[in-house]
Order: structure tokens, then C-alpha cells, then sequence
């Protein structure tokens, strides 16, 4: 049993370069559309090719590391959100005003909604994204991200109040 278990969680290894790469395009093929995605609503008008290219990279170089304790979903999913967090705190200099010039003034309905998701905090823009953009469920959500359901639950609901708030201090109804 004990040997079973250490099987499992032994990290990969390849027996040449052409199956490490087989593999990786297998993983890459099932999850870029949903990191691509996902970074895309994470940092909106920053460079989003560079940071899934680089979280590829990253995970290109770290695949030997992978061990089976989650999914590659899931694996993948981390390396993209530090990846982003990265590049968000290299872009934290960019004022909030010059972000908001790079998006059209003229305030929109969709230009709102781009500023009110890039004013939440990055914990909560990224369960408020998977949860009302993605569609995941609470419990895929904790897993997705290591956290209890309650955590999840109690970011949604802080996203989705500062949300609501911004759309409503910028004139738009939530019920539009």
C-alpha cells in the first residue's frame, strides 16, 4: 500500500525528450484556450501572450516536478495565477489612471465592467472570474485553488459587493 502511495505521488519521468514533449502537448492542447482566458480577465490590457507563453515555459521546464498530487488543470492553473501575480506586481507602477486611459472613455457598459473587475483585489477578480465568467462551481473553485468552499464563498460575496458598488457609483444598475 505504502509503495503504491509513493508510486503515485513520485514525480514523472520521461523516458525520452519525445514523450515529455508528447505529453506536454497533450496538456498544453487541453488548457490553453482556459489560460489564455483566464489571464485575460485577470490583467485585461497587459501583454496576455507573454504571460501564458511564459507560464508554458514555466511549465515546460517544471514538468519533470509534476507528481499527480492534483490534475494538470489544476497544476497548470497555479502557475499561470503566479505567473500573473508576478506580472501584475511588475506592472504596479502603472497608476490606476493610466490604466483606465488605456481602456475607451467613454464609459461604456463594457469599459465599466473592465474597470470594476481590474479595481478587485486579484483574490477576489480571480474567483469572481471563475465563478460568474467560467462557471465553476464552488467546490471546483476550492479545488482549483487549494482553499475550503468558505473561503471561496466569502470572496464571491466581497467581489461581487465592491463590484456592484463600482458599477453603481458609475450610474449602471446591477439589474440592467
Amino acid at each position: 500500500m505504502i509503495k503504491t502511495l509513493k508510486s503515485i505521488f513520485t514525480p514523472l519521468s520521461f523516458s525520452c525528450e519525445e514523450e515529455k514533449r508528447e505529453v506536454f502537448n497533450q496538456i498544453y492542447l487541453e488548457n490553453q484556450e482556459f489560460i489564455r482566458t483566464t489571464i485575460y480577465w485577470m490583467v485585461r490590457n497587459q501583454n496576455i501572450d507573454d504571460i501564458v507563453q511564459e507560464t508554458f515555459l514555466k511549465a515546460w521546464n517544471k514538468l519533470d516536478t509534476f507528481n499527480n498530487k492534483s490534475s494538470y488543470k489544476t497544476w497548470l492553473y497555479r502557475i499561470a495565477m503566479n505567473t500573473t501575480y508576478d506580472s501584475l506586481k511588475k506592472h504596479k507602477e502603472q497608476s490606476s489612471d493610466e490604466i483606465e486611459a488605456s481602456i475607451n472613455p467613454d464609459n461604456t457598459l463594457k469599459d465599466l465592467i473592465t474597470k470594476g473587475l481590474l479595481k478587485l483585489k486579484a483574490k477576489h477578480r480571480e474567483v469572481f472570474i471563475l465563478y460568474y465568467k467560467l462557471e465553476y462551481t464552488n467546490t471546483e473553485i476550492a479545488k482549483l485553488l487549494g482553499i475550503s468552499e468558505g473561503t471561496v464563498k466569502s470572496r464571491v460575496h466581497y467581489a461581487k459587493e465592491d463590484f456592484t458598488k463600482f458599477l453603481k457609483e458609475n450610474g449602471v444598475d446591477h439589474d440592467q
